[in-house]
């Protein structure tokens, strides 16, 4: 008689292993999931992310954060957010780096507003650049209108928490801009009713 595990358990275990870097035992647990319940989201997403992982590309990580971060706020399109994201990281970051080079910048040092904002018009909308780069490249900012504007767009576009963190260091240095106490506003109101 063939022994079974409990899906709790080989789901604890595939997190794991992923964690420890030991991606073919992670795909080992996350597929032996998948064979006691073909559909079940964890186990497809963590397959494809210990792959990606497998192939060593660092996204895979970034991402499996996200991921987490995205179910600790129990976001019920967590597992799609993930898969959309998996789905166009490689033509992503090809299309990134081509935007990129053409204006002589390396990912790792990050790219001015300007060129973001030509990400933002390129990709159709703030959210989807956004999410586009997060985790390859950061976005570099030297004029306080435009810090503010990101910061708006941050808020806009669900992005509440990052856009916390980064008012509260503002805070500091602008500590009398009431642009600031209107952005910490903005977000108030929203952090309540996810809340309730």
């Amino acid at each position: 008689m063939r022994r079974s595990f409990s899906k709790k358990l080989l789901l604890k275990e595939a997190n794991k292993a992923f964690l420890n870097g030991d991606y073919k035992k992670a795909i080992f647990y996350f597929s032996l999931v998948l064979k006691q319940e073909p559909q079940n989201k964890e186990a497809k997403i963590g397959v494809l992310l210990s792959d990606i992982a497998m192939e060593g590309n660092d996204d895979a990580l970034s991402l499996y954060d996200y991921y987490l971060i995205l179910k600790e706020e129990k976001n019920e399109r967590a597992e799609k957010i993930i898969e959309d994201l998996i789905e166009t990281t490689d033509s992503n970051i090809d299309m990134i780096t081509n935007i990129f080079n053409e204006n002589m910048i390396e990912l790792e040092e990050g790219i001015s507003y300007e060129d973001f904002k030509r990400l933002i018009k390129s990709r159709g909308s703030f959210k989807r650049a956004f999410e586009d780069i997060m985790f390859s490249t950061k976005v570099i900012i030297s004029d306080k209108r435009d810090f503010f504007d990101f910061l708006e767009a941050l808020i806009d576009n669900g992005f509440n928490e990052m856009a916390l963190t980064y008012l509260e260091d503002a805070s500091m240095l602008y500590p009398s801009d009431s642009k600031i106490f209107e952005l910490f506003e903005k977000i108030k109101p929203v952090d309540l009713h996810n809340d309730s």
